[in-house]
């Protein structure tokens, strides 16, 4: 009887403590392959805590699986001509997260967090951070992808429908 009590006690227990944490992720929206003109290079997910909400007014994830190996120096680029596409005025507080960015290998997975509470935005490689920004404008980095003029629009169709 003892027995039966202490496991339903951890059950109980468990099960309250993995509700909490559980309130605090965020759920897998949707993902989509992740394609350089013609060529799929990888899958990208798009993760929020409402998929039905706005990107722009909640905490926010996208994650980059890749195939494929890609310089470092394709990623800056990249970032900073969809950045000033996208964006009206200085972008240079944006260069801690994307002068970070490496070359990668097939295998390799990139991740950009956004934490609204905080106005955090952090980016990893293959669970390593890398760069951290906080600042009020840091969740705009993610209009290279969800932005008016997006890197690819059918993947901003696909992530966010």
């Amino acid at each position: 009887m003892g027995i039966a009590f202490q496991k339903t006690t951890l059950v109980l227990a468990f099960g309250l403590c993995a509700s909490s944490a559980l309130a605090n992720t965020l759920n897998l929206c949707s993902e989509a392959d992740l394609m350089v003109g013609t060529k799929v290079v990888g899958k990208a997910r798009y993760a929020a805590q409402n998929c039905q909400a706005s990107w722009q007014n909640q905490s926010i994830e996208m994650q980059f699986h890749y195939t494929e190996k890609i310089p470092g120096w394709a990623f800056k680029r990249a970032a900073h001509h969809f950045l000033s596409k996208n964006l009206k005025g200085d972008i240079g507080f944006f260069d801690p997260i994307s002068n970070a960015y490496q070359s990668i290998q097939s295998g390799d997975r990139y991740a950009l967090f956004y934490r609204h509470n905080s106005q955090t935005l952090s980016l990893s490689l293959n669970g390593q951070t890398l760069s951290r920004l906080q600042h009020p404008k840091a969740q705009q980095y993610f209009n290279i992808w969800l932005g008016e003029q997006p890197f690819s629009v059918k993947l901003k169709q696909q992530l966010l429908n």
